[in-house]
């Protein structure tokens, strides 16, 4: 009768396949912290502190700067005006061009369209401008009834 283990006798026990592997032992670690003295620890504690007082300070700051530049912006009819680069500043500048050509009450999209297109401006983002815009301006909604704007 044969078990699991007779293969074992066809090794020798002299060669390299019947001895054990040997296990690699771990690399012990030798650093060790260094002893810091009280005061040391405790100017090191204060520079940390002090650190993100200063952190903290440099961001209140950037808060307030945020803040003040917001409540300077010109605001009409409870409409504040787009800041300078945003989509809405984009569209307020060709309505602003286009009403000094036409009646500012016969404004519609369609009459700034094209440039919106060229500028990558969507079209959902460039009628919410317009209103806005109207509103500022203190001109009425564009209602059913209205009459039409001219061609340009």
């Amino acid at each position: 009768m044969t078990t699991d283990l007779d293969f074992l006798s066809d090794f020798d026990e002299d060669t390299e396949d019947a001895k054990p592997v040997a296990k690699k032992e771990k690399a012990v670690k030798t650093e060790t912290k260094p002893v810091v003295s009280e005061a040391d620890a405790l100017e090191a504690r204060k520079a940390k502190f002090l650190a993100a007082q200063e952190k903290a300070a440099q961001k209140a700051a950037e808060r307030a700067a945020a803040r003040a530049e917001r409540q300077s912006r010109n605001k009409q009819n409870g409409i504040p005006q787009p800041r300078e680069g945003s989509t809405g500043a984009i569209v307020w500048a060709a309505l602003d061009k286009l009403a000094k050509t036409v009646d500012p009450a016969t404004i519609n999209y369609a009459m700034i369209r094209d440039e919106m297109n060229d500028q990558y401006v969507f079209e959902t983002e460039g009628r919410g401008a317009l209103n806005r815009w109207r509103k500022y301006n203190g001109l009425p909604p564009r209602k059913a009834g209205r009459p039409k704007a001219a061609e340009v």
